[in-house]
Protein backbone atom coordinates (compact mmCIF):
# COMPACT_ATOMS: atom_id res chain seq x y z
CA UNK A 1 0.00 0.00 0.00
CA UNK A 2 3.09 2.17 0.80
CA UNK A 3 3.70 1.23 -2.88
CA UNK A 4 0.74 2.37 -4.67
CA UNK A 5 0.47 5.70 -2.18
CA UNK A 6 4.48 6.38 -3.51
CA UNK A 7 3.43 6.02 -7.22
CA UNK A 8 0.22 7.96 -6.82
CA UNK A 9 1.97 10.93 -4.93
CA UNK A 10 5.09 10.17 -7.80
CA UNK A 11 2.24 10.37 -10.68
CA UNK A 12 0.17 13.31 -9.42
CA UNK A 13 3.29 15.16 -9.22
CA UNK A 14 4.28 14.24 -12.30
CA UNK A 15 1.18 15.21 -13.75
CA UNK A 16 0.97 18.42 -11.36
CA UNK A 17 4.30 18.94 -12.98
CA UNK A 18 3.51 18.44 -16.14
CA UNK A 19 0.47 20.46 -16.06
CA UNK A 20 2.53 23.64 -14.40
CA UNK A 21 5.41 23.20 -17.29
CA UNK A 22 2.19 23.16 -20.24
CA UNK A 23 0.89 25.67 -18.50
CA UNK A 24 3.98 27.85 -18.38
CA UNK A 25 4.55 27.15 -21.94
CA UNK A 26 0.77 28.37 -22.68
CA UNK A 27 1.45 31.28 -21.15
CA UNK A 28 5.18 32.18 -22.41
CA UNK A 29 3.01 31.19 -25.84
CA UNK A 30 0.49 33.62 -25.33
CA UNK A 31 2.92 36.46 -24.66
CA UNK A 32 4.96 35.83 -27.03
CA UNK A 33 1.50 36.17 -29.60
CA UNK A 34 0.75 39.04 -27.80
CA UNK A 35 3.88 40.44 -28.32
CA UNK A 36 3.87 39.69 -31.87
CA UNK A 37 0.45 41.07 -32.36
CA UNK A 38 1.39 44.35 -30.51
CA UNK A 39 4.64 44.46 -32.81
CA UNK A 40 2.80 44.11 -35.35
CA UNK A 41 0.30 46.39 -34.91
CA UNK A 42 2.45 48.76 -34.29
CA UNK A 43 4.31 48.31 -37.46
CA UNK A 44 1.26 48.51 -39.43
CA UNK A 45 0.01 52.11 -37.40
CA UNK A 46 3.60 53.14 -38.11
CA UNK A 47 3.89 52.99 -42.20
CA UNK A 48 -0.19 54.11 -42.09
CA UNK A 49 0.85 57.04 -40.64
CA UNK A 50 4.27 57.22 -42.60
CA UNK A 51 2.19 56.84 -45.70
CA UNK A 52 -0.43 59.21 -44.89
CA UNK A 53 2.12 62.00 -43.89
CA UNK A 54 3.67 61.27 -47.32
CA UNK A 55 0.51 61.79 -48.95
CA UNK A 56 -0.26 64.93 -47.34
CA UNK A 57 3.10 66.45 -47.69
CA UNK A 58 3.31 65.45 -51.77
CA UNK A 59 -0.66 67.00 -51.68
CA UNK A 60 0.56 70.05 -50.12
CA UNK A 61 3.97 70.45 -51.66
CA UNK A 62 1.90 69.94 -55.30
CA UNK A 63 -1.31 72.49 -54.56
CA UNK A 64 1.39 75.08 -53.32
CA UNK A 65 3.54 74.58 -56.57
CA UNK A 66 0.62 74.99 -59.18
CA UNK A 67 -0.81 77.71 -57.36
CA UNK A 68 2.76 79.32 -57.40
CA UNK A 69 3.07 78.51 -61.34
CA UNK A 70 -0.79 79.80 -61.96
CA UNK A 71 0.10 83.43 -60.02
CA UNK A 72 3.44 83.80 -61.92
CA UNK A 73 2.02 82.91 -65.31
CA UNK A 74 -1.11 85.39 -64.00
CA UNK A 75 1.44 88.61 -63.29
CA UNK A 76 3.65 87.99 -66.31
CA UNK A 77 0.40 87.82 -68.49
CA UNK A 78 -0.68 90.88 -66.91
CA UNK A 79 2.67 92.87 -67.28
CA UNK A 80 2.63 91.95 -71.01
CA UNK A 81 -0.37 92.93 -71.36
CA UNK A 82 0.23 96.32 -69.69
CA UNK A 83 3.60 96.77 -71.59
CA UNK A 84 2.16 96.07 -75.09
CA UNK A 85 -0.55 98.54 -74.90
CA UNK A 86 1.51 100.98 -72.66
CA UNK A 87 3.93 100.82 -75.87
CA UNK A 88 1.23 100.70 -78.24
CA UNK A 89 -0.75 103.93 -77.06
CA UNK A 90 2.73 105.25 -77.16
CA UNK A 91 3.55 104.48 -80.44
CA UNK A 92 -0.19 106.06 -81.42
CA UNK A 93 0.39 109.22 -79.83
CA UNK A 94 3.60 109.75 -81.13
CA UNK A 95 2.38 108.95 -84.44
CA UNK A 96 0.07 111.49 -84.07
CA UNK A 97 1.64 113.84 -82.74
CA UNK A 98 4.47 113.80 -85.95
CA UNK A 99 1.75 113.86 -88.23
CA UNK A 100 0.10 116.83 -86.85
CA UNK A 101 3.58 118.48 -86.70
CA UNK A 102 4.15 117.48 -90.29
CA UNK A 103 0.97 118.40 -91.18
CA UNK A 104 0.70 121.92 -90.18
CA UNK A 105 4.62 123.03 -91.08
CA UNK A 106 3.45 121.82 -94.53
CA UNK A 107 0.16 124.01 -93.92
CA UNK A 108 2.60 126.96 -92.95
CA UNK A 109 5.06 126.70 -95.29
CA UNK A 110 2.61 126.02 -98.38
CA UNK A 111 0.32 129.38 -97.24
CA UNK A 112 3.49 131.63 -96.42
CA UNK A 113 5.10 130.62 -100.15
CA UNK A 114 1.40 131.27 -101.53
CA UNK A 115 1.72 134.62 -99.43
CA UNK A 116 4.72 135.87 -101.20
CA UNK A 117 3.94 134.88 -104.47
CA UNK A 118 0.92 136.82 -104.66
CA UNK A 119 3.09 139.99 -102.66
CA UNK A 120 6.40 140.49 -101.73
CA UNK A 121 4.62 142.86 -98.70
CA UNK A 122 3.97 139.87 -96.96
CA UNK A 123 6.90 138.77 -95.90
CA UNK A 124 7.54 141.61 -93.67
CA UNK A 125 3.69 141.06 -91.70
CA UNK A 126 5.46 137.16 -91.31
CA UNK A 127 8.27 138.78 -89.77
CA UNK A 128 6.08 141.09 -87.46
CA UNK A 129 3.77 137.98 -86.50
CA UNK A 130 7.20 135.84 -86.09
CA UNK A 131 8.52 138.74 -83.95
CA UNK A 132 5.20 138.73 -82.10
CA UNK A 133 5.09 134.65 -81.49
CA UNK A 134 9.04 135.63 -80.50
CA UNK A 135 8.21 137.87 -77.85
CA UNK A 136 5.39 136.32 -76.07
CA UNK A 137 7.75 133.09 -76.15
CA UNK A 138 10.32 135.21 -74.43
CA UNK A 139 7.78 136.63 -71.67
CA UNK A 140 7.20 133.19 -70.92
CA UNK A 141 10.74 130.68 -71.14
CA UNK A 142 13.88 130.86 -69.65
CA UNK A 143 15.32 131.05 -73.08
CA UNK A 144 15.95 135.11 -72.67
CA UNK A 145 19.25 134.75 -74.58
CA UNK A 146 17.94 133.00 -77.57
CA UNK A 147 15.06 134.76 -78.17
CA UNK A 148 17.16 138.16 -77.10
CA UNK A 149 19.00 137.41 -79.90
CA UNK A 150 16.65 136.74 -82.14
CA UNK A 151 14.97 139.74 -81.41
CA UNK A 152 17.97 141.53 -82.35
CA UNK A 153 18.54 139.79 -85.68
CA UNK A 154 14.63 140.64 -86.56
CA UNK A 155 15.02 143.72 -85.57
CA UNK A 156 18.18 144.84 -87.60
CA UNK A 157 16.58 143.08 -90.85
CA UNK A 158 13.43 145.51 -90.40
CA UNK A 159 15.48 148.20 -89.95
CA UNK A 160 17.70 147.31 -92.80
CA UNK A 161 14.76 146.64 -95.10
Amino acid sequence: MVVVAVVVVVVVVTVMAAAAAAAVVVVVVVVVVVVVVVVVVVVVVVVVVVVVVVVVVVVVVVVVVVVVVVVVVVVVVVVVVVVVVVVVVVVVVVVVVVVVVVVVVVVVVVVVVLLLLVSPAFLTVIINVIIVVVVVFHARSGFRCFTNYFILALLCYLIWR
